[in-house]
């Protein structure tokens, strides 16, 4: 029995079949199809040498909600608060989220809810979860009676306190599901149980406008996997680097926000693992975005917030940091005369102008075409033939524009500047989260990150890289590695010295309880089954809080403030002098553990580093202003352990390798590509 990974990208869709029995892997990757996203999965999956009944486990990685929420393609979508806080989105926090804070032309990110479309009624429970007006039936059958006069596909629920106490907008779930048919209903006590009623208000008003774009595509998506034989659970990635359910999923589609990224992630980690390398920056470039993410003792860093379309999201989520800058990124000439690279891309359609489908604008894929560094030769995707006459076109326009003679420098130009922004992306992940970047790993993946790591690494002093085995496919392959994970959390805001430990054990084990239930929904047996529980903890005034992993059947509060003081000293270098500790929030993670993928290299021994046959042609490549005479490498054909020094380039399906001079590179035992400052 097999089990595929599937990755949704803007411009491919990477899959990655893997038999545990034989241990064998066979990657594929063809062009998203931007229209009917499933049209380009179920394609990708019929060029694969397996039937969907033989498959035991299929994982997707996809954009589908990413998109929605940038783009604003979202449903339509209204609100339900409690009265007198309708207008709470749209005042928000005072905070400038995009824009800079001294940009004279800022402007505030509009809600996901209008106005019209946000209703009121009378409730009110306080922050204990007491209730103190309840909630009033006559507002709520006047608030149903508009939602069906004005057309709307989904319904936000976004009361305060409701994560001490989610009567009320369980009370208006039920009813409206009674006499609304046909509604996206969520409700804020659900989504993000947690204090701070902007945040919880905005995730929520999220989790409603994507629902239903979300819903429509797996189901349209489970419809075609069931038609082609496929009739097991398809899972999904989330964005805490974990897989659930697509049921789920499609009940919680805010939490799929970073499933494209995520995948790479979980990549990393096994990597990692795989060769006892704890310090690794995961860089993952394809053809519309890069995604980068900082793993330090092999944990990935985690994010409190994230900026979607100009809003916060709170949620759990891995600390990714996307920008645009890809193969597909467009090279231009703005109206005060700079020169950009990005963010606006070419995508999937039309394309670079070298795939030759009407895309006429310079991009980073076109740039390394003249450069010699692509090959004519290697189609991209395993079936595009890209035209390097239409590649020369493009960038002599941004040449002349640039007042440059020759259209290799311009070229070369395009790439440095697409190298700066996707370095600078690296920093804010690492040297502006207070670490260095320079002892760690470069992990670099993607149809275009091993084309680039190389200088990406230089400019950040980082002195080795690694291109693992399948490059092209790497987060497809990540899925494959990823455990079921599922989060919990909730706000029970008490002071350490005060608390009811009895009653935080309880709600500890009754969170466990239900991750439990939900990853024996999902397949997982109670032997690979591990929760963890932690405490949210802060110095009492403080608006931050640190997680402690605790065990709920030995909770002391000695314990408690002890364990926080010394992680807060551990993680601040430094100590309050107040001693009040405060419990903030309830964390529980359940996790499924996946079965075991064995990555074994295609050469099957060692050969002393020999190159033999290796090199299959000598090009001339355009590197620092000049032409070097560069050996072109078949990856397949390099024996383990084999070396070589830079300039060189090494081709595989679905990525290119990129080693410039002053760097060399080496068949690690494992079969990754370790590449070596010199």
């Amino acid at each position: 029995m097999a089990m595929i990974g599937v990755d949704v990208g803007g411009t491919f869709t990477d899959l990655v079949m893997h038999e545990p029995e034989t241990g064998r892997i066979v990657a594929g990757k063809v062009p998203s199809t931007t229209g009917n996203l499933t049209e380009g999965f179920v394609q990708g999956l019929d060029r694969l040498p397996v039937r969907l009944d033989r498959v035991r486990r299929l994982l997707h990685g996809t954009t589908v909600a990413t998109n929605a929420a940038i783009e604003r393609k979202g449903a339509r979508t209204a609100g339900i608060f409690t009265s007198g806080f309708r207008d709470v989105l749209a005042i928000g926090t005072g905070q400038r989220f995009t824009g800079g804070l001294f940009n004279p032309g800022f402007r505030r990110a509009t809600p996901l809810i209008p106005r019209s479309l946000s209703f009121e009624v009378r409730e009110r429970i306080d922050h204990r979860g007491r209730e103190i007006a309840p909630l009033n039936q006559r507002d709520l059958a006047e608030v149903a009676a508009r939602l069906r006069d004005v057309a709307v596909e989904a319904v936000s629920i976004c009361f305060l306190h409701a994560y001490a106490n989610e009567g009320h907008e369980r009370a208006v779930e039920t009813y409206l599901k009674d006499r609304v048919p046909n509604l996206f209903v969520c409700r804020s006590g659900d989504v993000l149980p947690q204090i701070r009623e902007y945040e919880r208000f905005t995730a929520t008003a999220f989790n409603a406008y994507l629902g239903p774009v979300v819903e429509r595509y797996l189901s349209a998506l489970e419809d075609r996997l069931r038609g082609a034989g496929y009739g097991r659970d398809l899972l999904l990635m989330t964005s805490t680097g974990g897989v659930v359910s697509a049921r789920h999923a499609s009940r919680y589609p805010v939490s799929t926000v970073l499933s494209g990224p995520a995948g790479g992630v979980s990549a990393g980690l096994y990597l990692g693992r795989a060769l006892g390398i704890e310090n690794l920056i995961t860089y993952d470039m394809g053809g519309t975005s890069t995604d980068v993410c900082l793993i330090k003792n092999l944990r990935p860093a985690f994010a409190a917030q994230r900026i979607v379309g100009g809003l916060p999201l709170r949620i759990p989520q891995l600390d990714i940091n996307t920008i645009g800058a890809g193969g597909g990124s467009i090279a231009r000439i703005e109206a005060d005369g700079s020169f950009r690279v990005g963010p606006e891309s070419s995508g999937a359609v039309p394309g670079p102008a070298c795939y030759g489908r009407g895309g006429e604008q310079a991009t980073v894929t076109d740039a390394n075409l003249v450069l010699g560094r692509l090959s004519p030769a290697n189609p991209l995707g395993g079936s595009l033939t890209v035209r390097p006459e239409l590649a020369r076109s493009a960038v002599e326009r941004v040449a002349e524009a640039l007042g440059l003679a020759d259209v290799h420098r311009a070229a070369e130009g395009i790439v440095r500047v697409a190298v700066s922004n996707m370095a600078s992306a690296i920093r804010e992940v690492s040297i502006e989260r207070g670490e260095d970047p320079r002892p760690f790993a470069l992990v670099a993946f993607g149809g275009a990150g091993p084309m680039h790591g190389c200088e990406v690494a230089q400019s950040l002093g980082l002195s080795r890289v690694i291109v693992p085995l399948y490059p092209g496919n790497f987060s497809a392959l990540g899925l494959l590695v990823s455990d079921l994970r599922h989060e919990f959390l909730r706000s029970h805001l008490t002071l350490v010295e005060e608390a009811d430990l009895g009653t935080v054990a309880g709600l500890l084990r009754r969170m466990g309880e239900e991750g439990r239930r939900l990853l024996a929904e999902e397949g997982a047996a109670p032997s690979d089954t591990d929760i963890h529980y932690v405490l949210e903890l802060r110095y009492r005034g403080q608006a931050h809080q640190l997680g402690v992993e605790v065990n709920p059947g030995n909770l002391t509060r000695e314990a408690l403030a002890a364990d926080f003081q010394r992680l807060y000293f551990d993680t601040w270098s430094y100590r309050p002098d107040t001693t009040a500790v405060q419990i903030v929030n309830l964390r529980v993670t359940a996790v499924g553990k996946a079965p075991r993928v064995s990555l074994a290299p295609p050469t099957p021994e060692a050969s002393g580093g020999e190159i033999g046959e290796a090199p299959k042609q000598v090009r001339r490549v355009y590197f620092g202003g000049d032409f070097h005479d560069t050996p072109i490498y078949e990856r397949s054909r390099l024996p383990l352990q084999a070396r070589l020094l830079g300039p060189a380039i090494i081709d595989e399906e679905g990525a290119t390798t990129v080693v410039p001079p002053q760097w060399r590179a080496e068949v690690h035992p494992s079969g990754h590509l370790f590449l070596h400052r010199r």
